[in-house]
């Protein structure tokens, strides 16, 4: 009796193994294959000297910020040196081809990149339906994030965050900084109360200035102070989109 329940035993389990390893049915459809992810961009700041029709390179600096803000910083080379740095702000969103677009100035300029496998960025042309060649036009990340160092035309919320405490927010990309004024533009507090602002909700100014970064961060990163050297105007009646 025990030796038949063995043999039993075993042909059981041949059976099993027989029927797992069969081939499957022709009714039975295969599994499909898995498909890899799209690469989607991280925040973060990117760069690359880009080819220039007119001067040595084009040095671009593209800075995502989590929140979907972002900047674009572009300086000439020259004999050698870069010069003065123009900056364009605005918000970024990875569009429905699964590519990174960049809506900067309010979406009157549109710019798309192909995120690769390694995180980097290929620029597309201008029409943004073909992709640049890759050797000359990618963007790699950088370890530091980008503080931009064009505050020369500036337009913005400014308002107080907390009692006596002065911020401004960039317009096009909701980008919040903290403020201190050099002495030349000491009379902003006077303008803003003149144009009618009410410090807790803000009124729109176009201004100029310099920016830096601090130790402190917030849920926006690292937190960058503002020093505002002029003001032009306050607009009443005008407002953000962020």
């Amino acid at each position: 009796m025990p030796r038949f329940g063995m043999a039993a035993l075993w042909a059981a389990a041949l059976s099993i193994t027989s029927c797992s390893d069969r081939p499957a049915s022709p009714g039975e459809q295969p599994s499909p294959p898995a498909v890899a992810p799209v690469p989607t961009a991280a925040p973060g700041h990117y760069a690359a000297v880009l080819p220039c029709a007119d001067c040595e390179g084009l040095r671009m600096d593209v800075q995502l910020w989590s929140f979907g803000g972002c900047v674009v910083q572009r300086q000439q080379r020259r004999n050698g040196e870069l010069e003065e740095a123009t900056c364009t702000w605005g918000r970024w969103r990875m569009d429905e081809q699964g590519r990174l677009e960049l809506s900067l100035h309010g979406g009157q300029q549109v710019e798309r990149f192909a995120v690769q496998p390694d995180g980097s960025l290929v620029a597309y042309d201008q029409a943004g339906t073909t992709m640049l060649p890759a050797d000359r036009h990618t963007l790699r990340r950088e370890a530091e994030d980008l503080t931009p160092s064009d505050g020369r035309a500036l337009k913005g919320s400014f308002f107080q965050g907390r009692p006596n405490v002065w911020n401004f927010r960039e317009c096009h990309s909701g980008r919040l900084m903290l403020v201190r004024f050099d002495p030349e533009a000491a009379d902003i507090e006077e303008g803003f109360r003149k144009a009618g602002g009410d410090p807790a909700v803000g009124l729109v100014v176009e201004l100029g200035g310099l920016m830096q970064p601090t130790p402190l961060t917030d849920d926006q990163g690292i937190v960058t102070l503002l020093t505002i050297q002029r003001w032009d105007r306050f607009l009443p009646g005008e407002t953000c989109p962020y």
